[in-house]
């Protein structure tokens, strides 16, 4: 799939499709969260499954992202591919923020 000569095309679009997969973790995560209460059920007082529980989905979101966005980059630059693993981490966030200004701008108008 990666292979030493990707093109750029191929290198964008592997970027997209890594972006794409980020958002929709990040929307599984988001509606988890929005539904937690209602999944476990409300907090009692002195409770505290529900900070622990938000913590580690913190935790867990942050590798699972950290490793979607960064992994592949980190791993093409300790191969030498500094250029590709540049473009790759810059094409990903790039995406990432036009799928978020995106997303603003649809809460905005609706």
């Amino acid at each position: 799939m990666f292979n030493r000569s990707m093109k750029k095309p191929t290198l964008i679009a592997h970027a997209f499709l890594h972006a794409i997969a980020g958002t929709l973790y990040i929307a599984a995560v988001a509606t988890f969260m929005s539904r937690v209460g209602q999944i476990l059920g409300p907090d009692k007082p002195g409770e505290i499954l529900g900070p622990v529980v938000f913590l580690l989905m913190f935790v867990i979101s942050a590798a699972i992202m950290g490793s979607i966005v960064l992994l592949r980059p980190i791993i093409w630059y300790l191969d030498g591919k500094k250029k590709e693993a540049l473009g790759f981490l810059l094409y990903t966030v790039a995406f990432l923020i036009l799928i978020a200004l995106t997303a603003v701008a649809l809460i905005a108008i609706f």
